[in-house]
């Protein structure tokens, strides 16, 4: 397969003896979720992502990536010149991991801008946004400002760029494509570390509404954080004849302790939790996140008895 338009995620890491695999292993999950998630966050009607990663290089730490259309089955590498590979380069852009918006907008720009602060956000007439913030006053776009409220988004550009570059051989991060290196390429630096490892609360505008709710229900794992991070959770939640995946923050520090000292839940182990739901209504989009408050019981199935 020809590779002439794969992203590429370099690490500039001055430990020869490489990265942790623990470290690894939620590094390539965030890339994932953060181009899945943003996806269907700029898109009303988004197009299936399938993501792959060819063999690591040697020398420095390179990732590269092929984005596929599942829906279409095309391989948007190769096809620069179809509507597929725009809608890849586009999303890419929106993000900030690769250089291509002509205005420069995207949501790595407006984290870089706001340098920590959380702005105040009014909403204006022609569907663009206003955010005020130490007395400066920017205008953003609908899809870079959707990005940024989105909870899920800015934990997984978090995890891209910010727990990766408070490691401490870490010292840079590029991004870039590989038919066009010199004009694609973004670099964050260690020093950039702090702004994405900030408050997840933003300042809504005025007509925007949010629902919570906290239910006591029973979730099975279906994606561990082996580390006993808070992220990287899902479950299945049964909902009718159906079960519903979930992407869930675990806020129960006591379970995540127990987590790290070795207690893993299995895959078929069942818990019973005090789960909080966040609706958001944003301009007519709804937003929804998870959060387990807290792990009430941990009921473990037993192993299947072997007939033979």
């Amino acid at each position: 397969m020809k590779k002439d338009f794969s992203l590429i995620y370099r690490i500039d890491n001055n430990d020869e003896s490489g990265i942790n695999l623990f470290e690894l292993a939620p590094l390539l999950q965030n890339i994932g979720d953060l181009l899945i998630n943003s996806n269907k966050v700029s898109h009303q009607i988004p197009l299936d992502l399938l993501i792959n990663v060819t063999p690591f290089k040697k020398g420095s730490f390179i990732i590269d990536m092929l984005v596929l259309l599942d829906n279409n089955k095309v391989t948007i590498f190769n096809a620069l010149q179809g509507d597929g590979a725009q809608y890849v380069k586009d999303l890419l852009a929106l993000i900030g991991i690769v250089n291509g918006n002509h205005d420069g907008t995207s949501l790595l720009n407006l984290i870089r801008t706001l340098k920590g602060m959380i702005p105040k956000i009014t909403s204006r007439d022609d569907g663009k946004f206003v955010y005020e913030a130490a007395g400066n006053t920017y205008i953003i776009n609908a899809p870079v400002h959707n990005l940024y409220i989105n909870s899920p988004v800015r934990q997984n550009i978090n995890g891209v760029y910010g727990k990766p570059l408070q490691t401490g051989s870490v010292a840079a991060i590029e991004s870039y494509l590989s038919s066009d290196v010199e004009n694609s390429k973004v670099v964050v630096t260690k020093d950039e570390a702090k702004l994405f490892s900030g408050t997840d609360e933003v300042e809504q505008p005025p007509d925007d509404e949010t629902i919570q709710n906290t239910t006591t229900i029973f979730l099975k794992p279906k994606r561990l954080s082996v580390e006993g991070e808070s992220d990287h959770w899902s479950f299945r939640k049964c909902s009718g004849t159906q079960d519903e995946v979930i992407t869930v923050t675990m806020k129960d520090e006591k379970f995540l302790s127990k987590v790290r000292s070795g207690q893993i839940p299995s895959m078929n182990d069942i818990l019973k939790v005090r789960l909080e739901e966040t609706q958001k209504l944003v301009r007519g989009n709804l937003t929804m996140s998870y959060n387990v408050l807290e792990v009430l019981e941990h009921k473990i199935t037993p192993p299947q008895p072997k007939l033979f």
